[in-house]
């Protein structure tokens, strides 16, 4: 589809005054047929830049007037306090900027990615009469706690703190990625560029998180707290629900008992998840065989192309 496509980014301030970086990605061909918006939500210490091409690959399939994206508060470009990042705090954060722009009048579909994924869930139970539909790519499938050995959060603390690369070589960071079986046969300038705008890049050309490690803890209490199955019953939009597996089909043996457990679980989580949503018209569970976690990374056309064909109708 002929599409023209403006690129604005810019910052709002929240009610309590912490100031949010967004990004619109606008269709200027001034005809569009699918009058819903898109609004984007990135993950746990990733950020707005993640979208890039999916953004531009749902303008091209669908035609809708716009998307929006935003680093999410502690992230990105966005301002980093102290406190507030709990599930509540960060929808009322994601309320804001859309208080802020046309999204509560066009009511969006919202798509969130890992952490956004539950951030996207909660928005939707939160504000119903505010959203048309929802995406959670490999995110919010079920509740952590359900996941095995996650019942103790001392010991999620432990396995899923984050790494400390602060001072890691730029090219030795960007090899984890370009050297990637699934990312390698992907990669572009662009691809390369979203992944340096999702860390900090310093002056002795090594990078670091944007995030910090205490925010990031404070987050993933709040992921390990999250009753996903009490927020999806107060949904009342249609649901899409995408999960990434790295097994070459969803009836491949996994590579390891480890892999076993956490798709079982993952998938259990889903369908569970499904039986929650007992006011959405219309719920789906859909599987991305050979595909890492990061889809809008390694498969945006795709991805785009699943959330299309789930809305189009």
């Amino acid at each position: 589809m002929d599409v023209e496509i403006s690129i604005t980014r810019q910052t709002i301030l929240t009610r309590d005054g912490i100031e949010l970086t967004c990004c619109s990605w606008d269709n200027n061909t001034l005809n569009s047929d699918f009058p819903t918006p898109f609004f984007l939500l990135h993950g746990l210490a990733s950020g707005l830049r993640i979208w890039d091409k999916v953004a531009v690959e749902l303008l091209w399939l669908t035609n809708t007037p716009y998307v929006e994206a935003i680093d999410q508060r502690g992230h990105g470009l966005s301002e980093k306090p102290d406190t507030g990042y709990n599930t509540e705090q960060i929808v009322e954060d994601d309320f804001d900027f859309a208080s802020a722009s046309d999204l509560l009048v066009d009511r969006p579909i919202i798509v969130g990615h890992s952490w956004g994924a539950t951030i996207a869930l909660a928005y939707a139970a939160t504000y119903p009469d505010k959203v048309s539909g929802l995406v959670l790519v490999d995110g919010g499938l079920g509740n952590m706690q359900d996941r095995p050995g996650f019942e103790d959060w001392e010991r999620v603390a432990k396995e899923l703190a984050p790494p400390d690369y602060a001072g890691t070589p730029k090219e030795t960071f960007l090899d984890f990625y370009r050297k990637s079986p699934f990312l390698g046969p992907v990669w572009d300038a662009q691809l390369e560029d979203m992944v340096l705008n999702i860390v900090e890049l310093r002056a002795d050309d090594t990078v670091g998180p944007r995030l910090s490690r205490a925010n990031h803890m404070q987050i993933l209490r709040s992921l390990w707290e999250a009753d996903n199955y009490a927020l999806a019953e107060k949904v009342s939009c249609p649901v899409l629900m995408i999960s990434a597996e790295t097994t070459a089909s969803p009836d491949a043996v996994p590579h390891n008992a480890q892999e076993a457990s956490w798709l079982n679980a993952k998938r259990a989580g889903a369908q569970k998840l499904k039986a929650a949503l007992v006011n959405s018209p219309r719920a789906e569970f859909v599987i991305m065989s050979n595909t890492i976690h990061d889809i809008p990374l390694q498969r945006p056309a795709e991805l785009a192309k699943l959330i299309f064909d789930f809305f189009k109708v």
